[in-house]
């Protein structure tokens, strides 16, 4: 079964586009007025808006349930894997998935972790990285229902959020 985060991780990427095309046009326009501060000041905006749409991208992830891991990819490769087995701390948060100054969007979402030290204050924001301690999947009952059946099929054990 797969789950993503298309619809969370949406906000950033058409921002980050959309911010695009004034750039582009901006530096177009400067190109033909043959103004050189306005065009090198245009050009470091459209490297700041090329890094925020990367960032975008790198957002979107799916995660594959399997009978004895769950594995969460983005569109350059696997960005987090964990086994059952392995789990052993579990709960629900309220994650932030887009962020402008005192603007936060949160959603629910289960943590799943190898360490039982893990605090709610410790996760960041609804993306899975490779440095962190834990996988974040969006909530739904759907989601919850097959991650619990799954934990249990492969460890005999409830798995509690």
């Amino acid at each position: 079964m797969k789950i993503n985060n298309f619809k969370h991780s949406l906000w950033g990427l058409l921002l980050s586009l959309l911010s695009l095309i004034p750039v582009c046009i901006g530096i177009v326009v400067l190109i033909n007025a043959k103004e050189l501060t306005g065009v090198i000041l245009y050009s470091l905006f459209l490297i700041l808006v090329i890094i925020l749409s990367s960032i975008s991208l790198v957002n979107i992830q799916w995660a594959n349930i399997y009978d004895d891991k769950i594995v969460v990819r983005n569109i350059f490769g696997v960005v987090k894997e964990i086994e059952y087995k392995d789990i052993n701390k579990s709960f629900k948060i309220n994650a932030t998935i887009f962020s402008i100054k005192m603007l936060g969007i949160c959603k629910p979402y289960i943590v799943l972790s190898r360490y039982k030290s893990l605090q709610k204050s410790q996760i960041g924001d609804a993306y899975n990285r490779k440095k962190y301690k834990y996988v974040i999947l969006p909530m739904s009952i759907r989601n919850e229902k097959i991650i619990k059946e799954k934990y249990k099929a492969c460890t005999g054990n409830e798995l509690n959020f």
